[in-house]
């Protein structure tokens, strides 16, 4: 018996059979670029992106929801995991059409990380006969859905049920982030020795994919993978954070640095790990104040860096190691859990002193800010402003160069003082398309690809409130955003100005804005504001 065809459903608006030809599984095959094995850099929208969309608050990049909410673990999700594994049980007796469309719905309606492994756990206890309607069922929701849950349920139970002839379906839909934490944990339980295939995956992903990739793929004791881990696997486009204790303990980075000679390469991306481990003691991941081997690694770094020719990243992770010594106030016994004696504080300044007296920054930063490559432009413009250096010209000519990059609004605003502000707010008024911006509000947060021009506004208005009177055309245009964050931004400035500072005509923009807000809390904002202006 087969269960190739299922009826719909159940949702009488639901017309269409749950297995389709146009699947997730098809879609990311067909995308993925045969060179290098990756899928388009821009990301690939799956066919139920605006469902998901619609249902949820939050706009989630692929795999953030799963990667940052974790699992749910409760009795509303074991109730859900029970139900998962008693319609597996009927599809496995019977291959029967109802309980499958059932599970497809379930899978469907709810965050299957929740309970999929108390299904799983439930269908191992139950013993359940896998051959032939499980396997079955298992690949046709892994290949022939068009909804991300029932596709996610099918990856978990190809390598429960350890069908490796389906490796390779499992490694395509691995490939796209909001798949690949499902991929690692099937390939775990589907393979005997795992880690050369969870590898492959990991290389092939760099968002919330590689993230949750790396985390199943260590420990490890391959060297292969440890240099990996340490030279560009830490590396992924959500927050170089989450992997930088992982690439310092598991890719054994102060055992590497110990060699007397390290390539220029690997010493910088020791610089860039021991940058995010820095920065990970401010974030939800562990930071160098957990690394045990942090003082260690600190002191060989700038000794290598003291031999090799100056680069401007090192001048940077250097400044980071003195500011992170200098600010660490823990007590003596907690710092000494990662080195840090007296003398090791010691030595390590003595080590950034060497370092930063070097006469040639001045020089290198100089060349950088004449560069065209956004990256060393701003490393550059970072390290002018440890060397004392005013970059707002720079900042300035990039900005009317191309005043759509909403981040150039950031950097000259950020410089902005009384003297600059008119001919910022001059160039905003006549380079913004604020007319097209002042439509109206909505619920809409305000990001993504549509909200390009009102992404530069925010970064105009959140810097008004230290101008009073200033740029009331820009504010107005803010009140009046579809975007929630230009709203919230032009309130920021009008709050903290003087009603006294306020350009007649701002009461009437107020009533009529306070009539049309859909946000409570926003329109309760616009009320205090027209009490202030009586």
């Amino acid at each position: 018996m087969t269960i190739l065809q299922f009826p719909s459903i159940g949702d009488p608006k639901e017309s269409r059979d749950p297995w389709v030809k146009d699947s997730i599984y098809r879609l990311i095959k067909s995308s993925i670029d045969q060179p290098n094995g990756q899928l388009p850099p821009n990301g690939l929208d799956l066919p139920d992106e605006n469902s998901v969309r619609n249902a949820e608050k939050i706009g989630w990049v692929a795999g953030a929801r799963d990667g940052v909410a974790g699992v749910q673990v409760g009795e509303r999700q074991k109730v859900l995991g029970k139900r998962a594994a008693e319609l597996l049980g009927q599809i496995s007796e019977t291959a029967d059409c109802a309980a499958a469309s059932a599970l497809y719905r379930l899978l469907k309606e709810e965050s299957v990380l929740d309970f999929v492994d108390e299904a799983l756990r439930c269908v191992a206890e139950k013993n359940l006969e896998a051959a032939p309607h499980l396997h079955e069922v298992a690949l046709k929701l892994a290949t022939e859905a068009a909804d991300r849950g029932p596709v996610k349920f099918g990856i978990a139970l190809l390598g429960t049920l350890r069908l490796r002839a389906h490796q390779d379906v499992v490694c395509v839909l691995g490939r796209h982030d909001e798949f690949t934490l499902f991929a690692a944990v099937a390939l775990r339980n589907m393979l005997d020795d795992p880690e050369a295939a969870i590898w492959s995956l990991a290389k092939l992903v760099r968002g919330w994919g590689r993230i949750q990739a790396v985390n199943w793929l260590v420990p490890t004791a391959s060297p292969e993978i440890q240099r990996w881990l340490r030279t560009d696997g830490f590396r992924n486009s959500v927050m170089h954070e989450y992997l930088a204790y992982i690439a310092a303990t598991n890719g054994r980075l102060a055992a590497a640095l110990e060699l007397p000679l390290v390539e220029d390469a690997e010493l910088a991306s020791a610089g860039e790990i021991i940058d995010a481990l820095i920065a990970g003691n401010a974030g939800p991941v562990e930071g160098i104040d957990q690394y045990e081997d942090a003082a260690k690694t600190c002191r060989l770094y700038l000794s290598h860096v003291k031999r090799h020719s100056p680069v401007l990243c090192h001048f940077l992770t250097t400044q980071l190691i003195r500011e992170y010594i200098e600010g660490d106030e823990r007590p003596s016994d907690q710092r000494l859990k990662q080195g840090w004696s007296e003398s090791a504080q010691n030595s390590v300044r003595d080590l950034c002193a060497n370092v930063l007296e070097n006469e040639q920054w001045n020089g290198l930063v100089l060349s950088e800010l004449n560069s065209g490559e956004d990256r060393a432009f701003h490393r550059a413009s970072r390290a002018a402003e440890y060397l004392g250096r005013d970059t707002f010209e720079c900042h300035w000519e990039r900005l009317k160069s191309q005043p759509q990059e909403a981040a150039r609004w950031y950097h000259v605003m950020h410089r902005a003082n009384p003297e600059r502000i008119d001919q910022i707010i001059e160039l905003a008024e006549r380079e913004l398309p604020l007319n097209a911006i002042a439509t109206g509000p909505t619920d809409a947060l305000g990001i993504g690809p549509a909200f390009r021009p009102h992404g530069c506004l925010d970064f105009v208005l959140q810097d008004l409130k230290a101008f009073p009177g200033k740029g009331w055309r820009l504010i107005d245009a803010g009140i009046r955003s579809p975007g929630k964050r230009n709203r919230v931004m032009a309130l920021n400035a009008l709050e903290r100005w003087e009603s006294g500072a306020w350009p007649p005509g701002v009461r009437s923009v107020l009533e009529v804005a306070h009539s049309l807000e859909p946000d409570q809390k926003l329109r309760e904002r616009f009320d205090g504001l027209l009490r202030k202006s009586k």
